[in-house]
């Protein structure tokens, strides 16, 4: 990658640069065939700031449910806390060589919370957003004096790579060989975005692994996790990619019902979230019972309740007033599937974190 040229004094800090790899150019925004700044960059910046503020109004609108305070709450809890899996060693991480301390017994109760409180950070959950527009590369423009501007009929992208700018309102346009001038697609956007700001451990080009067709080896070894990990690393919350390899990850363990393999980590709650969502969570739902976590069985249900009020067990639970484990117990009484398989009563005497406490379903 070489420096090309920097255009005009209102464009300092917007720099163009050939990038050898992909044959494009990033330069400046609004420069005309004459050298001086042409009117497109108004326009681009009318048309940027409506289509990203319409972007945003709706994610605020579909993502409000999973962002949810009582759903957040529930899905924290669901995830559990066990520090042995929260501080595991991971293979993309450098081995470092264990330290040992003599403390007393307050200085272990203090480094116990701490460690505590770290993991709790740790397993911080990933945002769920809905995908973004796909179709963003609207042509601006045509200029028929560009036509064949480019001797290697390569295109040129346009980046304002202004400090103040955030990556997701960032003005990037293309010039296309045959004059047209348009918005840059979500992959020209993520890579500029990484050329200029690179965000640590995330790669120019994605690695092979993503490719769904090669998520399988990830799932024969079990390492769920660790490729939902890097899915984060690498993607955009919003991007097609980021939602398609959760997606695939969550049906594998649906699939072989290996529930356990996200529990405690921050990947869990995105899970249940999914699963709740989609109203399939009946296998999830046998694995806490099995595992005697009736507590998180009944968060699975009161959940259900949150993100379903519409449902005839959610209106039925609203206009009573009844303690989780009955609830939990009326949810299965109204399927026999379900019903017949477990003694709620026995189990919940077993699951300390379950308490008698009554409480009624609130709906906003």
């Amino acid at each position: 990658m070489s420096l090309v040229h920097i255009f005009g004094a209102r464009n300092v800090g917007r720099v163009c640069c050939r990038l050898l790899t992909s044959r494009n150019i990033s330069c400046s925004i609004g420069h005309s065939s004459n050298g001086s700044t042409c009117d497109d960059s108004k326009v681009i910046d009318k048309q940027h700031d409506n289509r990203y503020t319409r972007s945003e109004e709706v994610n605020k609108i579909t993502t409000l449910q999973f962002n949810h305070p009582e759903i957040q709450e529930i899905l924290s809890r669901i995830t559990g806390l066990d520090l042995a899996k929260v501080y595991r060693s991971r293979p993309q991480e450098e081995n470092k060589m264990p330290t040992y301390k003599l403390l007393t017994d307050s200085e272990f109760k203090a480094a116990e919370a701490k460690a505590i409180q770290e993991a709790k950070r740790l397993l911080t959950m990933p945002p769920q957003l809905p995908e973004r527009e796909r179709k963003i590369s609207d042509i601006i423009k045509i200029d028929k004096e560009f036509v064949g501007y480019d001797e290697d009929n390569a295109n040129y992208v346009f980046t304002d790579i202004s400090l103040s700018v955030v990556d997701q309102e960032r003005r990037i346009v293309v010039r296309q060989p045959n004059g047209a001038l348009r918005y840059a697609t979500w992959s020209e956007r993520d890579r500029m975005n990484q050329i200029y700001y690179p965000k640590p451990g995330r790669k120019l080009n994605a690695p092979a692994l993503f490719r769904l067709d090669h998520l399988q080896n990830s799932f024969v070894q079990l390492r769920h996790a660790d490729l939902l990990d890097l899915t984060v690393l690498q993607f955009e919350p919003d991007s097609l990619k980021y939602i398609q390899v959760h997606q695939q990850t969550y049906e594998d363990i649906i699939l072989h019902k290996n529930y356990d393999l996200l529990r405690s980590t921050r990947h869990f709650g995105g899970l249940v979230y999914y699963l709740v969502k989609k109203n399939c969570f009946h296998g999830l739902l046998n694995d806490m019972l099995e595992r005697k976590l009736i507590s998180d069985a009944c968060d699975l249900i009161s959940l259900f309740c949150l993100m379903h009020p519409q449902s005839l067990f959610a209106k039925k639970m609203k206009e009573i007033n009844i303690s989780k484990l009955e609830m939990l117990k009326d949810y299965m009484e109204s399927h026999e599937s379900l019903s017949s398989n477990y003694d709620i009563d026995q189990l919940a005497q077993e699951d300390d974190n379950l308490t008698g406490e009554e409480v009624s379903i609130k709906y906003k």
